[in-house]
């Protein structure tokens, strides 16, 4: 055997041999046994023209032993020469960025004053200022030095792909590989038509100006790194519509805060919030679409999954109904916690209601 080329991230080797044989003398067969302890693992069959094992789907941290024989005639007949055992194993000494709960893209200029670039709207002309900050789940932070920005179409949508390196730390791809890249998707915002919206960030900030407007979800949307205006996304009570397109029922991912404030006499239906991941615990009266509704205001066919955290009275849809506010239809599917000590509501749907009022609620 020459050598083995060892290709970490692609969990896989190569073995090369190389075949020195004297005139006279015919191979018969070269077989390779890659072993795994005592368990064999897959037989390779060699040839003097591909003398070359492709060792794939290794295990990290496993020893392996690779075993090769030869048999070959000099002229008085098949001999057998059993070549030294080869040891294998693949060590990952990397680190993987793995359970992540969010990623920001984030600027810094010549005075180090730091700037949340997440909603991009152009492709930057030099990205040495940028870099990706990664926040996992225990709120671990790693920054990685972009390397690049470029605009790329997936599946009909068109997005930014950041592409940031730094040594020694691997993403995991969807192909369920290794990568030294980490690449990072931000849409490109779709600008509204009419009353018809596809950009969460641009929504939002046309409900708080125009709380008494129509709204119309024309696909589904991501909320991640869009500011709140306060305490929910819209804080001016809202009396318009918000709906999804006519025959749709989109989805709004990964709020981290309420969609309203209040609903006074407006129309919350045929939507669903996602990936919901609200961590409030300093505030009362939390839920993930209004806190009170009231004057008619109607929520209806609405599911809501993820998780709720206030303080005291918390709720997996609204706080509370209040006077004719109108519930029907909706269900959360989830986790929801008051960090409180007050004993007010913890409920999954809604919290303080008059019971005629909601119909077909899930909980």
């Amino acid at each position: 055997m020459t050598q083995v080329d060892k290709e970490e991230l692609k969990r896989s080797a190569k073995a090369t041999y190389r075949l020195d044989k004297p005139d006279g003398v015919t191979i018969k067969s070269i077989q390779a046994v890659l072993k795994k302890g005592d368990q064999v693992v897959k037989t390779f069959a060699l040839s003097e023209t591909d003398l070359a094992a492709a060792l794939a789907d290794l295990d990290y941290y496993k020893d392996y032993t690779l075993a090769t024989t030869m048999v070959y005639d000099r002229g008085n007949g098949d001999e057998e020469e059993v070549l030294k055992e080869e040891p294998l194993r693949l060590d990952l000494k990397k680190v993987e960025v793995k359970n992540i709960k969010e990623t920001s893209l984030i600027s810094v200029d010549d005075q180090g004053l730091e700037t949340d670039r997440s909603l991009l709207s152009e492709t930057p002309s030099d990205v040495k200022p940028y870099y990706l900050k990664v926040t996992t789940q225990d709120n671990k932070v790693t920054k990685l030095a972009v390397d690049k920005i470029e605009e790329v179409t997936i599946d009909g949508k068109v997005l930014y792909k950041v592409t940031a390196k730094a040594p020694d730390l691997i993403q995991r791809t969807a192909e369920k590989q290794f990568s030294e890249d980490y690449v990072h998707y931000i849409a490109k915002p779709k600008a509204h038509e009419g009353d018809v919206y596809y950009d969460f960030n641009e929504l939002v900030k046309a409900m708080q100006a125009n709380p008494t407007g129509t709204f119309k979800l024309g696909s589904n949307m991501n909320a991640a790194n869009v500011p709140a205006a306060g305490k929910s996304y819209v804080t001016n009570a809202f009396k318009g519509i918000l709906e999804s397109t006519e025959g749709n029922k989109f989805a709004i991912h990964n709020i981290t805060r309420p969609l309203f404030g209040n609903i006074e006499g407006g129309t919350v239906k045929n939507l669903l919030l996602e990936n919901v991941n609200i961590d409030m615990p300093g505030f009362d009266r939390v839920a993930p679409i209004a806190n009170v509704i009231k004057n008619n205001a109607t929520v209806e066919n609405v599911k809501v999954t993820g998780n709720v955290v206030g303080g005291n009275d918390v709720a997996g849809i609204i706080n509370k109904i209040d006077g004719s506010g109108k519930v029907s239809n909706v269900a959360f599917i989830g986790k929801i916690h008051a960090a409180g000590k007050q004993r007010w509501y913890l409920a999954g749907c809604s919290g303080e209601k008059l019971e005629r009022y909601r119909r077909k609620s899930l909980r």
